[in-house]
């Protein structure tokens, strides 16, 4: 391990990790026969989506018994927090640091929360 950790270290290794962690899913999906869309999505009924393709806006519709969706996430931003991204920043900002602090206190026990910690 090296002594001086940079930014550019931490960048590299997040990017690692979620290649690796992107295909893992990927390929579990794929074992199972598991047909995978990416786009904004809404019920037309019960066991029916419309996909709209964000990239072209192509809208497709898919049926079936059942879905798994997975929505992503955005950190949380409590309007009593006064995030400046230099010395307070959420999970997304801190990716943005000009160099890995000396010292640093996380707040929150998620996943991101306790990967930085």
């Amino acid at each position: 391990m090296k002594q001086d950790i940079t930014i550019s270290d931490v960048s590299s290794r997040i990017r690692h990790v979620v290649a690796r962690e992107t295909d893992v899913v990927r390929n579990q999906l794929t074992r199972n026969h598991v047909a995978t869309h990416i786009g904004t999505v809404h019920f037309l009924d019960q066991h029916t989506l419309a996909v709209v393709d964000d990239d072209q806006g192509q809208q497709k519709k898919i049926a079936a018994d059942k879905f798994v969706i997975a929505v992503g996430t955005r950190p949380a931003r409590p309007d009593t927090v006064d995030f400046d991204g230099a010395t307070i920043v959420d999970s997304d900002q801190i990716l943005g640091l000009d160099k890995v602090p000396s010292s640093m206190v996380v707040v929150g026990a998620g996943v991101i929360g306790i990967e930085y910690a």
